[in-house]
């Protein structure tokens, strides 16, 4: 099949033949937003928006990533909701925390169909490692700080053992603050889990808690109920 011009391979073909039953025919266009691949709900339907400059096995794991969110969706997954307006930064927060919990489920769905994500890896390890080089390290308990401690646990759960180790000991010389957080997420993440609804429900609202954004209002929203918590 081809997506946005792409050819795909036979693998990938047998995955969306497979999942296409469950979630129906979707809509594909070129991402709105710079470097990444994104899945929205529109009020025309969802829209799933792909880069178009990887190589054939990268984009293959991107779409088939953002199809298993569609999945969620469908599933009845949790989403986060705020009164802060789009591209401020406390909704950014929301988009990065829910992310980063339904992320953790998705690659381990995908694991059993060994799509290559190495190059979101290769990313997160380049981007991770620059900011904590940055002399402009945040301060405890602003917004980039939050963010700072997110991605810290998120490469803790998702990077090899050898780079972890090496971004770890950055954190540790650079951004102790950041670092003593993010390992307090850690345990949160692993405590309450991701393998289903309602772990990851516990996790994103603990994580929220955590890092103080209850009270930035920023909300959680069960998928099944549509209970604000």
């Amino acid at each position: 099949m081809k997506i946005l011009g792409k050819s795909t391979s036979e693998h990938f073909d047998s995955f969306y033949s497979e999942i296409v039953t469950q979630i129906g025919e979707q809509k594909f266009v070129p991402s709105r937003i710079l470097g990444r691949g994104y899945y929205q709900f529109e009020e025309q339907g969802p829209e799933i928006g792909l880069r178009t400059d990887l190589s054939r096995p990268y984009f293959e794991h991107q779409v088939a990533h953002e199809l298993v969110h569609v999945l969620q969706r469908k599933e009845g997954w949790p989403r986060g909701v705020t009164r802060h307006p789009e591209g401020s930064p406390i909704a950014e927060l929301g988009t990065f925390l829910v992310s980063m919990v339904l992320d953790l489920n998705v690659e381990e769905r995908l694991k059993a169909w060994s799509f290559d994500s190495s190059y979101i890896l290769k990313e997160q390890y380049r981007n991770l490692k620059k900011a904590v080089l940055d002399q402009n390290i945040p301060s405890l308990g602003s917004c980039r700080w939050r963010k700072g401690v997110m991605m810290y646990a998120n490469a803790s759960l998702t990077q090899p053992a050898n780079k972890w180790d090496e971004l770890r000991k950055l954190f540790a010389r650079r951004a102790p603050h950041i670092e003593i957080k993010g390992e307090e997420l850690v345990s949160i993440l692993k405590g309450n889990g991701w393998d289903t609804a309602d772990q990851a429900l516990a996790s994103l609202i603990a994580v929220r808690n955590s890092i103080g954004l209850l009270g930035e209002h920023l909300g959680i929203v069960d998928g099944r109920t549509g209970r604000r918590i």
